[in-house]
């Protein structure tokens, strides 16, 4: 996770305009990516 948000503040850094959305953006898909990847875990363990 430490990757994915220091490439994002590196690429948001290059592109203030568009930070926020892009942080939010970017936030939004590890959030889902490792709630997928959660969820899978928990059902494979059951």
């Amino acid at each position: 996770m430490k990757g994915t948000f220091l490439y994002s503040e590196i690429l948001c850094y290059c592109q203030p305009k568009q930070r926020y959305a892009f942080s939010e953006a970017v936030n939004d898909y590890v959030h889902q990516v490792y709630l997928i990847s959660f969820l899978k875990d928990f059902n494979f363990n059951l």
